[in-house]
């Protein structure tokens, strides 16, 4: 895995999370927020990854919007394999 990518990644989508808050975006702060959270897991940042992950499925929840599901479902996986403990 090519860990810059990653970060560099998660740079954008802090960036997107700003402009989307600055102009009222609530769909696109969940998506942003649920793009971070990926990169994050993925550096093993997990507990700011279940943070936003988090904070993005309530966001999805208010909206009724179908992808709170996918939320929910790697939240849940999120917290098996923190439960298994570290992955290496």
């Amino acid at each position: 895995m090519d860990l810059g990518n990653t970060r560099q990644a998660i740079d954008f989508h802090d960036r997107a999370l700003a402009i989307a808050q600055q102009v009222g975006n609530i769909e696109g702060e969940g998506s942003a927020l649920c793009n971070s959270a990926l990169g994050l897991y993925r550096l093993g940042h997990r507990p700011e990854a279940l943070a936003r992950a988090e904070e993005a499925l309530k966001i999805f929840e208010r909206m009724e919007h179908p992808t709170a599901a996918k939320v929910r479902q790697r939240l849940q996986e999120w917290h098996v394999d923190k439960a298994d403990g570290p992955q290496a």
